[in-house]
């Protein structure tokens, strides 16, 4: 596939005003309990490493070279954690609207404007299905999960990300197709195959 063509659209979903709060307020609920957890896991870490750090500085520079370590630790991980902040708030501005519109293609999912991808060192999406409720009715929402790595001191550190997806009602079957079309289809591709369609 050119990189330049565009991805093929595998579904188009539109949202009535109540159905596109519902999802906003559900996504924002689960977005701050994963990003809760996932910081107090990177404070933890991050904190034992920078005081192991800062600690074999002290010890070959005396204080002087602890403190500046530490000081520079804390300054990039308030740098990462402002970046954080600023995708974030990018991504609840366009959800912040009365309707809201969702493209699935072969690459990406554009939610509203925010557009999640699986290229580079990210993994095809796993796909997970859940719901909401809306009175006695209910929407599909798709968790996307995808796997990928970060180089840490010449070695590779898993991470992964994850977004909410949701799905118009009535169109359950197009999202079976969606899942069937990006797990078990592309499953089958190796890794070279997949690096080549990129």
């Amino acid at each position: 596939m050119n990189k330049n063509s565009n991805p093929r659209i595998l579904a188009h979903w539109h949202f009535t005003n109540e159905q596109w709060r519902e999802f906003s307020y559900y996504e924002k609920l689960d977005f701050e309990h994963r990003t809760l957890v996932d910081l107090r896991t990177i404070l933890t870490l991050g904190a034992a490493g920078l005081g192991i750090i800062s600690i074999i500085a002290a010890t070959k520079g005396g204080l002087p070279a602890f403190f500046i370590v530490l000081a520079l630790g804390i300054l990039f991980f308030g740098f990462c954690f402002g970046i954080h902040r600023l995708v974030r708030m990018d991504t609840e501005r366009k959800l912040n609207s009365m309707t809201g519109e969702v493209k699935i293609t072969s690459r990406n999912v554009d939610v509203n404007g925010a557009v999640f991808h699986w290229k580079g060192h990210w993994s095809l999406p796993y796909i997970e299905k859940d719901y909401i409720y809306m009175g006695e009715e209910k929407m599909l929402l798709l968790n996307f999960t995808c796997n990928g790595w970060v180089y840490v001191k010449g070695g590779k550190e898993a991470v992964e990300k994850k977004w909410l997806v949701p799905v118009e009602p009535g169109k359950e079957s197009e999202a079976d197709a969606v899942i069937k079309e990006l797990t078990e289809t592309w499953s089958q591709k190796t890794p070279a195959s997949v690096e080549a369609n990129k």
